[in-house]
């Protein structure tokens, strides 16, 4: 199963964020969580995106309108 999520969010961050300062130190109580590293369209290697994935990377670096659902 195939599932994306993609968010545009204003976040209080402060103390949360790895050295690295992209990934998100977060550990839920069963210790499953998943990796989350954020990143600006800008810092976005398009080569490395999956081919299911490209097309919606691409409209978002080139401003297209309505691929969304706000």
């Amino acid at each position: 199963m195939f599932v994306m999520f993609l968010f545009n969010v204003i976040a209080e961050l402060e103390g949360k964020i790895a050295k690295d300062g992209m990934t998100l130190n977060f550990e839920d109580s069963e210790n499953e969580s998943l990796q989350l590293i954020f990143k600006s369209l800008a810092d976005i290697d398009i080569d490395s995106i999956n081919l299911v994935q490209k097309p919606v990377f691409i409209d978002l670096k080139e401003h297209k309108d309505g691929i969304l659902k706000t």
